[in-house]
């Protein structure tokens, strides 16, 4: 399933708030919403050195959003595929993009989000191109 692309605009900052307030209302725990608190949590909580668990909660984060359909890339691969994931989450240049809220959204802010999907994204393409290789 490919990512959506988002065109950065200066309504952005906007569209933001009005998808996370929804997502934020329609949020309950036990439902696969809630999922995200679970991996968000993982990762703001954990040792850095669990690089094995770290894959888990990306994946069954992952798996919550229905990235293992039949037809994913991603089913044709174990959890090793999310080593270069883990890293970029982990990775400090994004990690005052942890508890952001939404009245901290500027134009900086906007641009690192950005930054950081553009990673993911990068590295789910190398997953796409050598499917059960490790990354």
């Amino acid at each position: 399933m490919p990512m959506p692309q988002i065109k950065y605009d200066k309504g952005l900052g906007a569209q933001i708030e009005t998808h996370v307030k929804n997502y934020i209302k329609e949020d309950k725990k036990g439902s696969r919403r809630h999922s995200w608190h679970d991996c968000y949590h993982y990762f703001e909580d954990s040792d850095a050195n669990d690089s094995e668990r770290a894959k888990i909660e990306i994946g069954f984060y992952c798996a919550t959003r229905g990235l293992y359909c039949h037809n994913s890339f991603i089913t044709d691969n174990d959890r090793q595929c999310y080593k270069e994931i883990v890293k970029i989450v982990r990775n400090s240049d994004f990690a005052d993009l942890r508890n952001l809220g939404i009245h901290q959204l500027n134009d900086k802010m906007i641009d690192k989000i950005l930054s950081l999907y553009k990673a993911i994204e990068s590295a789910y393409q190398t997953v796409k191109a050598t499917p059960g290789h490790d990354p």
